[in-house]
């Protein structure tokens, strides 16, 4: 998938997810209900085309990246909108859509339900189509994950694409695309394959200006290796359906880098990346640590399962310009300037992840983008909790503070900073 896409994707569902499409009307449900009392429009209407700006995507576009979205609309005038399993609660009468306090006009024209407006400066124009078949439940909803594409499928397969590794040589010959790589218990030491192995050099403006140009042919994928400061990291480029899993997670693997300046997973344009079980950080060693542990740049679709991440990485983790990156029952530690960077990225989740012991700056920086916090639990932080600009929306629910870092939330909690106990 393309960069542009994974943006208009990213960009068309989140306003789809939020229902708070700058243009709305600003009515509140009762003067909808009021203006307009029918329900002739309930029914269940499955997603059938997007498009922002000069960017669209048919059904058939969708349904192959893996996207699975649509409206429940029942005659009770309620209902649901989804996306995977993510589920927004909603009311509505004929022509109008509300949730959350904000509404959305829709059309209706032969069975296809139309929301289209204007957003900062971007036509934007989304379609839902009536559908025969029986609309899903929240229950059948809950859990399925990432859509009808995303994710790995062991059974679609053959058994040449799981392998089995006991170095990092052979992790990192294994790596490719729809490829599981079980890890057997030890240290896996990225700087020691870049040592022996001849890899082609990264480099970001190439890289920039091949996503600019959209007849530019884009860079090969696999393994490229990047100069920083003190040494060579490693670079992971257009990768899809790749999942890294510890064979025995009670001795998990564990995933090193030498330099303190190169991070220690660096995945570039990957998709459906999955990482379980897995243990990752900087070797130890004396100097400053500006690389992070798990950097992902234009990545969709990554899940992070009861792994541990610790410093050095400067931060434990840097999203930028990904969309979809869950992180669950994890164990985030002793990190030296935050936890994790976050800008221009879509549906990230945190949940049920410990977060201790890390220090120095602002825990969570975000902008443009949205994250939620779902059962995790923070102690022991040296320094604001977070930070949030006015485009981004951030909430934390049945989460554990302790005194220090409920202090700092408090300080921030609002509008685009929500808590709920």
């Amino acid at each position: 998938m393309s960069r542009n896409w994974k943006r208009t994707l990213a960009a068309a569902t989140a306003l789809l997810m939020s229902l708070c499409l700058a243009f709305g009307s600003g009515m509140t449900a009762s003067q909808v209900n009021a203006a307009k009392d029918t329900y002739e429009d309930a029914g269940y209407y499955e997603m059938s085309y997007i498009v922002v700006a000069d960017e669209e995507m048919d059904a058939e576009m969708l349904a192959s990246y893996g996207l699975k979205a649509g409206l429940v609309l029942d005659e009770d005038g309620t209902g649901f909108l989804f996306l995977a399993d993510d589920i927004t609660e909603l009311t509505w009468a004929d022509g109008w859509i509300e949730s959350e306090g904000e509404t959305v006009e829709y059309a209706m024209r032969r069975g296809t339900l139309i929301m289209e407006e204007e957003d900062d400066g971007e036509h934007v124009r989304m379609e839902f189509v009536l559908s025969d078949d029986p609309a899903p439940t929240r229950e059948e909803l809950a859990g399925s994950g990432f859509g009808a594409g995303g994710g790995f499928d062991i059974d679609e397969y053959d058994t040449e694409d799981v392998i089995v590794v006991s170095s990092v040589e052979e992790l990192m010959e294994a790596i490719d695309d729809y490829r599981t790589v079980i890890l057997k218990p030890g240290t896996y030491n990225i700087t020691e394959f870049l040592n022996d192995y001849d890899l082609e050099e990264w480099d970001w403006e190439e890289y920039e200006e091949i996503q600019e140009d959209e007849e530019a042919e884009e860079l090969d994928y696999g393994l490229y290796f990047e100069k920083v400061f003190d040494g060579e990291g490693l670079v992971i480029n257009n990768v899809d359906g790749l999942t890294l899993i510890s064979a025995d997670p009670k001795k998990p693997a564990e995933i090193v880098c030498e330099p303190r300046y190169a991070e220690v997973l660096n995945c570039v344009d990957c998709d459906n990346l999955t990482i379980e079980h897995v243990i990752l950080g900087h070797t130890d060693g004396e100097g400053s640590c500006t690389g992070d542990v798990i950097a992902l740049h234009d990545c969709w679709n990554t899940q992070i399962v009861g792994s541990e991440l610790y410093g050095c990485g400067a931060y434990a983790f840097e999203l930028d310009d990904c969309y979809s990156i869950d992180v669950k029952d994890c164990y985030i530690h002793d990190c030296t300037y935050g936890i994790a960077t976050i800008d221009e990225t879509y549906d990230v989740s945190f949940c049920h992840t410990r977060f201790e012991d890390c220090k120095e700056f602002t825990m969570f920086e975000v902008s443009d983008s949205g994250v939620v916090f779902l059962g995790c639990n923070f102690k022991n932080l040296d320094g604001a909790l977070i930070s949030a600009d006015n485009d981004s929306t951030v909430k934390f629910a049945a989460c554990t503070f302790d005194k220090d870092a409920k202090a700092s939330l408090d300080e921030v909690a609002g509008d685009n900073i929500k808590v709920i106990e």
